[in-house]
């Protein structure tokens, strides 16, 4: 036998480096992703607006062709109605707006409907890290998988706009609770210098892209919802066999249930036991510091002006990085040529955030990082609203590289500001200031929609505002400290309180250091 470290982190090193057990559970959980990355991203092909003719002259349309569309009744809207009675749609693509005439009046539901469905993300964010710290990570991670594929199946036989919409917001509630609760388990069973490896491998980026591919091939949004939730729902038998997070079992005092998942570790990778004697002294640490850190809440962010005003350009930075990733994301329909292949790239545009983030921002630090990438974001931007306003025709192979440059822009530079934002705060409100500024993240996604909605008609004010508000972002970090190559500060004091990260104490030696916030 071996001997475990006295941390949990010196436990999971004896666990693999990594083994079979973390490549299977890795490899289970990233494929589970790939059908919520589509449910997150459905209303991106399912609230696209094919093309339409009015027909309100009493002429029949046929149901084979539009043999008797003209141009001049090309997504007409009758003056004196508040929408068109008699609309020939394309019959290319089955959408929620042909599905139920969503249009003239009502063009602006679908728009309502993605908002509505990103409130759920940020209800289910929210909700999911509750249950996953009373119930276990295991518990909230399949509960998200089952809301997934329930309301998905019934998303699929929905009889109105309105039913849709509801179950929209649940699939949303899925999407943004499962997002939240796999990596945290995830990293829990691997040592730290693969933590950034399963960070960064792009599963994400992966489904995006052959979402597009999906979306091609089936052609109505109900057969997507049935799709997803087709493939969803295998993975729910797996619940048993999937681990607990040994972390939470010892914080709960479950020793006898960390052993279990441990041993069953030890036997997939064929290795040693490790000394599971240190268990309830671990099971006694981790406890303690669930309790310490049960001290600190959202109100230790905003207790002094220098907070306020760091959280407030953190959370104004999100926010808006949040608003042109999803305003880019679902705005990728509109754009010039072939939407399925639109989508596809767009999420390939994201690629090459991965290697260019771990070259630059050690190199040229976190501040300038986020002000290159979010500037050349902005540019891109502008140029796509310039040749929209000139009308240039000619360039359009151009115009659609400064949207697919801006989309990689702005995911290399909300990588690195999540990096900068975590560097900024010490180890004992660290989760704070993040779920504080997914809050405003999930804020920005909500609005989102609406400018989408706006490149309906054309791309000069969306692509104009975009740019404006990422210009912006380009300089805010400057208002703040440079963080590159400091080390990260483990405890915040305040004249009222002073605690040790273990839990054991409330004294802090004199020589330890505190991070001014």
């Amino acid at each position: 036998m071996s001997t475990a470290g006295t941390s949990y982190e010196g436990l999971v090193d004896q666990l693999g480096d990594p083994g079979r057990f973390q490549m299977v559970m890795m490899l289970l959980m990233y494929v589970q992703e790939i059908p919520v990355v589509w449910a997150a991203l459905m209303m991106s092909f399912s609230g696209k607006v094919p093309d339409w003719w009015c027909q309100d002259n009493g002429t029949n349309i046929p149901p084979e062709a539009c043999l008797s569309c003209r141009n001049d009744t090309y997504k007409y809207c009758p003056a004196n109605q508040s929408t068109c009675n008699n609309v020939y749609f394309d019959p290319m693509m089955t959408t929620v707006v042909s599905e139920w005439n969503l249009i003239c009046d009502s063009e602006a539901v679908t728009a309502t409907m993605t908002s509505i469905q990103m409130v759920g993300n940020l209800v289910g964010a929210i909700v999911s890290a509750q249950i996953s710290d009373a119930f276990g990570r295991k518990v909230a991670l399949y509960l998200c998988l089952l809301i997934l594929t329930v309301f998905c199946t019934v998303a699929g036989f929905a009889t109105s706009w309105l039913m849709f919409t509801v179950c929209s917001f649940f699939i949303g509630i899925a999407c943004g609770g499962y997002l939240v609760t796999y990596f945290p388990l995830a990293v829990e069973f691997v040592r730290s210098r693969w933590r950034t490896v399963v960070a960064c491998f792009p599963f994400w980026s992966l489904g995006f892209a052959f979402f597009g591919l999906l979306a091609w091939l089936v052609h109505d949004f109900r057969y997507l919802c049935f799709i997803i939730a087709a493939l969803e729902a295998p993975f729910l038998f797996t619940y048993r066999f999937f681990p607990e997070s040994i972390r939470w079992q010892l914080s709960r005092g479950r020793i006898d249930e960390a052993k279990k998942t441990i041993v069953r570790i030890v036997k997939m990778n064929r290795i040693n036991m490790p000394d599971l004697s240190q268990l309830h002294r671990l099971a006694e640490r981790e406890k303690a510091d669930r309790i310490f850190q049960k001290k600190y809440t959202f109100f230790h962010l905003y207790t002094s002006l220098k907070r306020v005003k760091k959280m407030a350009v953190f959370q104004t930075m999100w926010c808006i990085s949040s608003i042109v990733y999803y305003g880019l994301s679902f705005g990728a329909r509109n754009l010039v040529g072939n939407m399925y292949l639109n989508i596809s790239l767009s999420g390939l545009a994201e690629l090459p955030r991965i290697p260019v983030i771990i070259y630059v921002n050690d190199r040229i630090g976190r501040r300038w990082t986020c002000f290159c990438f979010y500037l050349l974001c902005a540019v891109a931007c502008f140029t796509v609203a310039v040749c929209a306003a000139e009308g240039v025709s000619g360039l359009a192979t151009v115009n659609f590289a400064m949207a697919l440059t801006a989309k990689m822009a702005i995911t290399a530079g909300w990588a690195a500001l999540k990096v900068y934002t975590a560097e900024h705060y010490p180890t004992v409100i660290r989760t704070l200031a993040i779920g504080a500024c997914n809050i405003a993240a999930g804020i920005g996604s909500i609005l989102a929609p609406y400018m989408v909605l706006m490149t309906e008609q054309n791309l000069l004010l969306p692509y104009t505002v975009i740019g404006i508000l990422v210009a912006a972002n380009a300089v805010i970090p400057f208002l703040l400290t440079e963080t590159v190559n400091k080390p990260l500060e483990d405890i915040l004091i305040d004249n009222h309180l002073a605690s040790d990260t273990s839990g054991f104490s409330t004294n802090r030696p004199s020589g330890s250091s505190n991070q001014d916030i």
